[in-house]
């Protein structure tokens, strides 16, 4: 029994790669305390990756309730986040920091 777990663990491993090779990805840009695109659209009931980069020297908060997110993004560094599968909407996601101007939305068809 525990061999035919361990040859189920060593498979799925061997897929992670390929599986992950076809999953979307998406880029938003934090710059003067505003995201670049505004508006992202992702494909819906798929899982993707949101990369977001934080061009700003300062600390940001990416906060969406919506999806369930906060994290922070560190001044001049990127972050991942895997997420989804989402249902067909808008997502709205911000900047706890500059909520006045850091505001975006994500759009899942």
């Amino acid at each position: 029994m525990r061999t035919l777990f361990m040859a189920g663990v060593m498979a799925l491993a061997l897929m992670g790669p390929s599986l992950a090779a076809d999953e979307p990805s998406v880029v938003v840009t934090l710059s003067n305390h505003a995201f670049q695109p505004a508006e992202v659209v992702v494909p819906a009931g798929r899982t993707f990756t949101l990369v977001v980069r934080n061009q700003d020297r300062m600390v940001e908060k990416f906060v969406s309730t919506g999806l369930g997110v906060e994290k922070l993004l560190p001044g001049g560094e990127d972050v991942s986040l895997r997420l989804g599968p989402l249902k067909a909407g808008a997502y709205e996601f911000h900047g706890d920091l500059h909520s006045d101007t850091a505001k975006g939305r994500l759009v899942a068809r």
